[in-house]
């Protein structure tokens, strides 16, 4: 008990000393620390030879002032088509904290700085130059609503024709990119339903399971909130009457336009909407409508958002394409979702 006492008052002088030294020091105390890991971008950059300056960089988010994590995607200012190299990913930078002091080539470039396509998009032209420090910074608006779900990156191919076999698994999307660095990695996204918008807080096992009773949605660009009768997607619904409301809210960011929304049923449109753009450029795109459907038997149905319009600068190379995944409608009161093509029924994800 003696050593135990002893210990735990060695450990407070210990850290009571600590804090006084620190204060003592002041702004000059990480001098005596251990020198941080190389920066992985940085000796990317450097490999490269040449000239180089720093840039002093942050990123913030509009109403909370709050630094977050953003990516900075760099062309040049002259309009060269070619890419600077200005890190480990080519030709964006990528920060965690939403502060950060990187080494960059000399030159003048346009920084395209983003937090995906749930938040504004920020252009700003810099300078950088030999031996000193460029300063950049960025504050975003978060300018699409997804209170109620967390995003993720996931993959699945030839998903009707299994719907339509009763293999009801959940749609996804996934980056996919086999053309990088041409395709920007992380844009398609999946909306998960989660009880929580805190990362710290998540419970991977009910990410697990949310995903197995399909309430996914998968972006590329817009984001979808799709119901029928009221119910969320991947919900199998009981509906006698065979008169089905399917509620629709539409949201994208204004540098990601959409123009199609389009209702499927059992691999079918039915119904397809123009979708206005908004009344001023920097407003997001926004589309709230409801449909009711005669259902004369056992259907899926979900809905896709797209457009042929490519996005804003730097991202041409993308178009919007959204879906959610599907409500399922029993209307024979059996219970069970019976596919269109024969397969195995569906019961309540529930049961």
């Amino acid at each position: 008990m003696a050593m135990k006492g002893r210990s735990k008052t060695t450990g407070m002088r210990v850290g009571l000393l600590l804090a006084l030294l620190i204060g003592m020091l002041g702004s000059h105390w990480e001098d005596i620390l251990p020198a941080a890991e190389p920066d992985p971008d940085e000796i990317h950059v450097l490999r490269q030879g040449g000239k180089f300056g720093k840039l002093s960089l942050e990123v913030k988010e509009a109403g909370s002032h709050l630094h977050m994590p953003a990516r900075l995607y760099f062309t040049y200012d002259d309009g060269r088509e070619e890419l600077p190299v200005v890190g480990r990913f080519q030709h964006f930078l990528v920060t965690a904290s939403g502060r950060d002091l990187k080494t960059l080539p000399v030159g003048e470039y346009q920084v395209y700085v983003s937090r995906g396509t749930e938040y504004s998009l920020d252009r700003q032209k810099v300078k950088i130059e030999e031996g000193r420090t460029t300063y950049l910074s960025s504050t975003l608006e978060r300018v699409v609503d997804t209170a109620g779900f967390i995003s993720a990156d996931f993959h699945l191919q030839d998903w009707y024709r299994l719907l339509n076999r009763g293999v009801l698994m959940a749609g996804v999307a996934n980056t996919d990119a086999h053309r990088y660095p041409q395709d920007s990695l992380g844009y398609p996204r999946n909306y998960v339903a989660s009880d929580t918008d805190n990362p710290w807080e998540i419970d991977p096992r009910k990410v697990v399971q949310a995903v197995k009773r399909r309430a996914v949605t998968g972006s590329l660009g817009p984001f979808l909130h799709f119901t029928g009768n009221g119910s969320p997607v991947g919900s199998v619904i009981t509906d006698p009457d065979r008169s089905v409301s399917l509620r629709i809210q539409l949201q994208s960011a204004p540098w990601v336009p959409v123009e199609t929304l389009e209702v499927i049923r059992n691999g079918e449109v039915i119904r397809t909407w123009s979708v206005p753009p908004p009344e001023e450029r920097e407003k997001p795109w926004k589309f709230d409508t409801e449909l009711v459907v005669d259902c004369a038997r056992d259907s899926w149905y979900l809905v896709i958002a797209s457009s042929r319009t490519p996005w804003e600068k730097p991202f041409e190379n993308y178009r919007s394409f959204s879906f959610t995944n599907p409500v399922f409608v029993d209307v024979d009161g059996n219970g069970y979702f019976d596919p269109p093509n024969g397969g195995f029924p569906l019961q309540d994800a529930a049961d």
